[in-house]
């Protein structure tokens, strides 16, 4: 993700939440006139530069209203431009109002604005900036400038009240995490519409999506964690995916994008021919158990199947931080998968990319047995490279009390069944090394176990 995150002082930044309305006064006793064109200048409390078209407006400095004006105009320039952070992490503002000689919002502009509820953004409006309304908790609609052809990378981040939208006509892209972590329930997608960032809406509310012809790329995670999404459909004439019982997957059947969290069904088999397996494409699933899987399957990418019992890799979804997931709670109860199935060889599926947070496969491949108790490390070889981890993990407990494997590290290396990692553990995977050295023959692990 290239998008800058809010500053952790504009996020923690609060201010006096008090009843009253603010408009920038028009006294030129309240005016301080700019010495150039460049130098900033103060008109109430709001602070301004000039720009090529007229003025920007840089910081609002007030802490008591809970309501602002934008004025149209300041000594008779045209305010047009909304400066990045400008307004950012006002707690107290409820309502601001922009006038109509605005063309740009700048980014971060409003963002941690908690109990903002209401912005008029005007139909002059051409360019709102990443993050512009990130992190607005109390913000339920938005209606959006018809001429706004970009929603940039996570313009509605985390602003976990948003309920409606409207999408312009003209609309041709909808940037990475742009409305990742919002509470949208109710998404129709415009028919120019051409690409769809990674986790556009990730962990948003509607149960079905459609994706028009028009759009030529859908990045990976787009609709990830939508607890209730159940069905993904693609309109015909689209060249670039398309819907297989409800999953999608690229158009030439590769890669598979997303499959539903809340997709009936506690059984799925990965169509043959599928090579991808996207980032976070079953995360947070709610139904599905058990999967089998293709011998055509060469990778496996970052928490395609993260355990969704544990918060293990849920903040490694690019961009999809703790902070933002008010489904916590509901994720702890969701199901996990139990059971795996490939349909190759042991050999084929040791070839195969894992990529790192994906517990719950680790964890079914073990219970499977397509992977060996002993490989620590899950690259289909169990041998001195698992025991030297394995002591290292032991050594790590006996320092601090706790270790840093993961939950199927830690399934994988308990050879004794004790519970804990221990050099005992070591020890057996070392003989076994050498056993299976010396003859050739496979066996478990722990039969070694007295």
């Amino acid at each position: 993700m290239k998008h800058r995150r809010m500053t952790a002082a504009a996020i923690l930044a609060a201010a006096a939440m008090t009843l009253g309305i603010v408009s920038a006064p028009v006294s030129a006793a309240h005016v301080e006139t700019a010495v150039t064109a460049q130098a900033a200048a103060t008109y109430g409390d709001l602070t301004y530069e000039y720009n090529a078209s007229g003025i920007t407006i840089v910081e609002y400095t007030g802490t008591e209203a809970s309501m602002l004006i934008i004025p149209e105009k300041i000594n008779g320039t045209p305010v047009t431009a909304l400066g990045e952070y400008c307004i950012a992490a006002h707690d107290e503002l409820t309502k601001v109002t922009i006038p109509d000689s605005v063309t740009t919002i700048g980014e971060f502009a409003f963002g941690a604005c908690t109990k903002l509820e209401q912005v008029d953004i005007p139909e002059t409006v051409t360019n709102i900036g990443q993050g512009a309304l990130m992190l607005c908790s109390s913000l339920k609609s938005v209606k959006l400038p018809s001429k706004l052809t970009t929603i940039e990378a996570a313009t509605f981040f985390a602003s976990s009240a948003l309920e409606t939208v409207n999408l312009p006509a003209g609309l041709t892209s909808i940037e990475e995490e742009a409305f990742a972590a919002t509470a949208l329930k109710d998404v129709t997608l415009p028919a120019g519409l051409k690409t769809i960032g990674e986790a556009a809406f990730a962990f948003c509310c509607f149960d079905t999506i459609t994706i028009p012809a028009s759009v030529t790329a859908v990045g990976e995670s787009a609709f990830g964690g939508c607890l209730s999404l159940t069905e993904i459909s693609v309109a015909s004439g689209n060249t670039a995916c398309k819907a297989v019982d409800g999953v999608l997957l690229t158009k030439d059947g590769k890669t598979l994008l997303q499959y539903p969290s809340a997709r009936p069904g506690v059984s799925y088999t990965v169509p043959d021919g599928v090579e991808i397996i996207g980032m976070a494409s079953f995360f947070a699933n709610t139904e599905l158990k058990e999967i089998t899987l293709p011998v055509s399957l060469r990778s496996v990418h970052e928490s395609a199947f993260s355990d969704i019992r544990s918060t293990e890799g849920l903040d490694l979804i690019d961009g999809i931080s703790l902070l933002a997931l008010s489904t916590l709670d509901t994720l702890e109860a969701c199901p996990i998968l139990e059971k795996v199935t490939y349909k190759g060889t042991i050999a084929q599926w040791n070839k195969i990319e894992i990529q790192e947070f994906n517990e719950a496969l680790q964890l079914s491949a073990l219970a499977s047995g397509l992977s060996p108790y002993g490989d620590v490390n899950y690259d289909g070889v169990v041998n001195a490279s698992d025991a030297a981890g394995v002591l290292m993990e032991a050594a790590e407990i006996g320092a601090n009390g706790v270790g840093s494997f993961t939950s199927a590290e830690t399934k994988a290396a308990d050879i004794d069944g004790g519970g804990t990692i221990s050099a005992s553990d070591a020890s057996y995977i070392l003989r076994y090394a050498a056993m299976k050295g010396a003859s050739g023959d496979d066996f478990d692990i722990r039969t070694l176990v007295k």
